[in-house]
């Protein structure tokens, strides 16, 4: 009997000490994020796994502050389409790119950006980034902002507070295993979709929700021709007042949008539009 009760709490400390430790490997697994990428690539997302702590530092550049490479990319240029006198008469454009990063369309992308001196910002899904880390890097590399997209692509007015929070900072990890140290504190809720509670959970962890004015549509399989045209007449319409366009590198139809940017770019030049960074607000840098 003196036996059996001097084993007891040995035996108990020994399993305690067990679950504990299986608990901390899984929150520092890629596996205990809140969703994941399927094989084929389109997002998908299953129930949340133990919570990423909510006080992990998100390590992010304070109010989404644009960078000096950002600041010279967002000065008009004086290309072959634009007289240099024209200046920012029509008013300023911001391009974002959601869903990536890809691996077919992101690189390519930030290629023609970088040639057009055209700044942007890329909402990227943490799957993603984890599926795609080198094509994170190279965004980052090549002086473009990041910003949250969240982990699995999921309504955010869905979720708990929590979950919310799980999301946000597994994309943020996501991004530091990739190697990039900073990003901006820019967050894309997915759809669209926030209210007064997600708004307030984001401000809580210091985080600037980022929506849009001009909605290109090139998620819904549009032409190259469509997307350009849409963007430009959109644009036009908010003139002055600045415009926030919603484009994807992370969707089937990528392409086409890749293809839309340059003839987006030179329209919208020509009419004495400029293309800017995000300010700390998410909007259009004056």
């Amino acid at each position: 009997m003196k036996r059996r009760l001097l084993l007891s709490p040995v035996a108990i400390l020994v399993a305690t000490i067990a679950v504990l430790a299986a608990l901390a490997g899984a929150a520092d697994s890629p596996d205990g994020a809140p969703g994941s990428s399927s094989p084929s690539g389109t997002i998908s997302a299953r129930p949340a796994g133990i919570l990423v702590p909510a006080r992990d530092p998100l390590r992010v550049l304070p109010g989404g502050t644009i960078t000096p490479r950002h600041r010279a990319l967002a000065r008009p240029s004086a290309g072959p389409d634009r007289a240099p006198s024209a200046g920012c008469r029509a008013g300023n454009v911001a391009l974002t790119f959601d869903d990536g990063p890809s691996t077919s369309v992101t690189a390519a992308l930030t290629r023609e950006l970088l040639k057009l001196h055209v700044p942007a910002t890329f909402f990227m899904v943490g799957s993603r980034i984890d599926a795609a880390p080198e094509v994170a890097r190279l965004v980052a590399r090549r002086g473009f902002t990041i910003g949250n997209h969240t982990y699995a692509h999921r309504d955010l007015t869905t979720q708990t507070d929590d979950d919310i929070r799980a999301g946000l900072i597994a994309t943020s990890r996501a991004l530091r295993r990739a190697g990039v140290r900073e990003h901006s504190a820019f967050v894309r809720p997915p759809y669209g979709a926030t209210d007064a509670r997600v708004a307030r959970v984001l401000r809580g962890m210091g985080l600037t929700s980022v929506l849009w004015d001009v909605d290109s549509r090139d998620w819904a399989g549009r032409s190259t021709t469509m997307i350009a045209r849409s963007v430009i007449a959109q644009v036009r319409a908010r003139g002055r007042a600045g415009s926030v366009v919603l484009q994807h590198d992370g969707v089937t139809n990528s392409p086409a949008t890749l293809a839309a940017v340059p003839h987006e770019v030179h329209a919208l030049r020509r009419l004495g539009f400029c293309f800017v960074g995000l300010d700390a607000a998410g909007e259009p840098a004056s």
